[in-house]
């Protein structure tokens, strides 16, 4: 996919952490996952293994950006919303060396919030970020840190 615009991921004054939160939360998704295992070397084969991430509501076709690594090897991916319902995706391309992978999830548009691309050009050190997602399995965190370096 090409982002063919850009534009302030905040307009006008400074947000606060729960503003952004606020005004974000809605496009962020979880991202479930099942893998065949491999067979044991105690016996017996693997079985299915479960595994979850995070990832954003790119567009409202149903396109989620997520990591490569969350979805490699998946023989089954669904998508949980922030209003808890869960859809399943299919994988559309992923890359390894950048570990960026995009789903598609068939779901209404009520649903679909999708988040605004924010100039990255623009990023200097020391300006603000904020981080929303579900690390090992708790909902909607938020944290903030700064843009320690670039390149």
């Amino acid at each position: 996919m090409t982002v063919t615009g850009s534009q302030p991921a905040t307009e006008g004054s400074v947000k606060s952490v729960g503003e952004i939160y606020q005004g974000a939360y809605k496009g962020v998704v979880k991202v479930l996952v099942t893998t065949q295992g491999d067979s044991s070397p105690f016996g017996g084969g693997g079985g299915s293994q479960r595994a979850q991430g995070s990832g954003f509501v790119y567009d409202s076709d149903g396109h989620i950006v997520t990591n490569q690594h969350v979805v490699d090897g998946a023989t089954s991916i669904s998508v949980q919303f922030w209003n808890g319902s869960t859809y399943d995706a299919e994988l559309v391309g992923s890359d390894s060396s950048t570990d960026v992978a995009v789903i598609k999830v068939d779901a209404p548009s009520s649903v679909l919030v999708p988040l605004r691309f924010g100039d990255s050009g623009a990023v200097q050190v020391g300006d603000g970020v904020v981080a929303i997602g579900s690390p090992f399995g708790l909902e909607e965190t938020v944290t903030s840190g700064i843009v320690s370096a670039l390149h």
